[in-house]
């Protein structure tokens, strides 16, 4: 099982740099490979076998070239990231309390 390689996170890094981070990534393995992002926004490039497949954006093969590839990662990354509703923004946190915001009753 091999580690999934970590592209960016959506919100913390531009879109268009993620992509060029996981088709770096893609141009150096033979295999087909699947960008997913999680419901977090973590953006990552993992074999399919292994992939959520809720979390797939798309499978990519390096034969398609390397320009080609990015704009189709880039694209297709913007595409899923707008219609799942990730804004990379910080979710609240719930249930957890200093032990100085608790008062006394």
């Amino acid at each position: 099982m091999a580690q999934p390689y970590s592209a960016g996170r959506i919100g913390q890094r531009p879109n268009n740099e993620i992509a060029e981070r996981a088709v770096d990534h893609i141009m150096g393995v033979t295999k087909p490979q699947a960008v997913c992002l999680d419901p977090e926004g973590r953006v990552t490039v993992e074999p399919v076998r292994e992939a959520v497949e809720e979390d797939i954006v798309g499978v990519y093969d390096r034969s398609l070239g390397l320009i080609a590839l990015y704009r189709e990662v880039r694209d297709n990354l913007t595409f899923c990231a707008e219609e799942r509703g990730i804004t990379g923004e910080a979710k609240p946190r719930r249930g957890v309390w200093a032990a100085s915001d608790r008062r006394a009753a």
